[in-house]
């Protein structure tokens, strides 16, 4: 899904998961690139650019929206591309790490034995990392796999992996538990790496044992320079294609009385060799029912390079524009070419409140907090939904003076439009709020077809719950 509330600007939007928001993220003022100054008679060319991301359930989404402008007179005339022009996004993919400073998002579990064993994945914010919480049935053979996303199905000849594992000493003492880094190719086939690094050892075959590891501390589990020589892989296996990297934890008897949590975090593959990732641009219409472009990419963007290119091949011939057989001026060398704005895709992090945390009204305040920070301007956009059956959505905005990192309001201050709007909130009715953080930073790599200007950058959080109480008693 993409979307555009600002009919006059070319967008490249990263978009919101619609499961999880009251209010599109793209329902924001975004600064443009954009050209300063046109000339009367003169034409240009126009792009507004906004990038939006999510944590979303499965992992960080961003998604980029582009919206072209001829300019002629100073007045904006949207464009559709025809056959022969294009527009696409290009990043270069040297791999994918996790360091779990704010979440465990792209990584799942996966119970492979046919027992009923279960398992919990979950976040530990103190430790900065994920947290695996298995119940061993007492077969003695299960065989549960933690594993991350690559978010693209990549070539891992001579690539590098590697994690840290905290293993209770209540494993170590008990002996019978087993470790396995493996690959998952995009077609769900594994392979098990043999000979991988412990700690700077090299272990015999794939199967890591606890008198390998030490416990109650941190070990490394390593790969370098991966190829299929040094890979155990089921039928059908596809190097080329692989998508997911992890560890299996197989019981081989292990005492089902251990329930002590193990820990996972610096998680990564490294590609020796960059690789250069292409995303093509969907047309559509915005709002408004102008043309648009975008992406929509689930995950591992932030923080990588993005190149946006725009090559047309034929002059504008749109009513508005001069005839290319008029005597002066002659528009045949105006193709507007922007084969190389580059950009780099935000690492933004809402850091507080938390998914889903609870506040009075009446009585809380929020504090919302971000990194980075040191950012041009930055906005705070909100939106609100009550369970009473006249409520709906409604949204707001706050500008802030400068980038601190930490904005303190009280929770009704996000609810003023429900009130202004005549929704009664009483007591038990539960209102929830959803919160986007919007940062503008100066570009200096536009191409040179768009004048320098600014990129719009947004994260979306996820929405925060409040819970109505009756006002304080005097």
């Amino acid at each position: 899904m993409f979307c555009n509330t600002q009919p006059a600007r070319v967008l490249f939007c990263l978009l919101c998961i619609p499961a999880i928001l009251l209010a599109s993220g793209c329902d924001n003022t975004l600064s443009p690139y954009e050209s300063s100054t046109t000339e009367t008679g003169s034409p240009d060319f126009k792009a507004d650019i906004t990038i939006n991301t999510l944590n979303g359930t499965n992992g960080r989404l961003t998604n980029v929206l582009v919206q072209l402008f001829d300019v002629f007179d100073g007045d904006e005339h949207p464009i559709t591309l025809v056959e022969g022009d294009t527009i696409s996004a290009t990043t270069e993919f040297s791999g994918k790490t996790y360091d779990f400073r704010y979440n465990i998002e792209g990584w799942f579990y996966h119970v492979m034995s046919d027992t009923d064993a279960t398992v919990s994945v979950t976040y530990d914010p103190d430790r900065q990392a994920l947290a695996f919480n298995p119940a061993w049935t007492d077969t003695g053979n299960d065989v549960i796999a933690v594993l991350g996303s690559l978010y693209h199905p990549v070539n891992l000849n001579t690539a590098n992996a590697s994690l840290d594992v905290d293993i209770p000493q209540a494993y170590i003492d008990d002996g019978h538990l087993q470790l396995q880094l493996f690959l998952r190719d995009s077609e769900n086939v594994d392979a098990l790496v043999i000979n991988p690094v412990v700690n700077g050892t090299v272990i015999n075959g794939p199967d890591i044992a606890m008198s390998d590891l030490n416990g109650n501390s941190w070990n490394t589990i390593s790969v370098s320079n991966i190829n299929t020589s040094m890979l155990q892989a089921d039928t059908g296996f596809d190097p080329e294609n692989v998508f997911y990297f992890g560890l299996r934890f197989v019981s081989n008897g292990q005492n089902t009385n251990t329930e002590d949590i193990i820990e996972i975090d610096n998680a990564g593959v490294t590609l020796t060799t960059p690789i250069e990732q292409p995303f093509p641009m969907i047309a559509g219409l915005n709002s408004t029912g102008e043309p648009t472009y975008g992406m929509q990419f689930n995950g591992g963007l932030a923080g990588l390079p993005l190149t946006i290119s725009v090559n047309r091949q034929t002059p504008p011939t749109a009513p508005w524009f001069p005839s290319n057989d008029s005597p002066e001026p002659d528009f045949s060398d105006f193709l507007f070419n922007a084969p190389d704005t580059s950009l780099t895709v935000p690492d933004i992090e809402i850091t507080s409140p938390a998914s889903n945390a609870q506040f009075t009204r009446g009585v809380d305040d929020v504090t919302i907090q971000w990194v980075p920070t040191g950012a041009d301007s930055v906005k705070i956009a909100y939106s609100s939904i009550c369970d009473i059956s006249i409520s709906q959505i409604q949204s707001g905005e706050i500008e802030l003076d400068g980038d601190t990192g930490t904005v303190t309001y009280p929770v009704d201050d996000f609810l003023q439009e429900q009130k202004l709007n005549g929704i009664p909130l009483y007591e038990g009715v539960e209102c929830s709020i959803s919160i986007t953080l919007i940062v503008t930073n100066t570009s200096e790599n536009i191409d040179p077809a768009f004048s320098q200007g600014e990129i719009g950058m947004s994260h979306q959080s996820y929405p925060i719950k409040i819970i109505s109480v009756p006002p304080p008693q005097p």
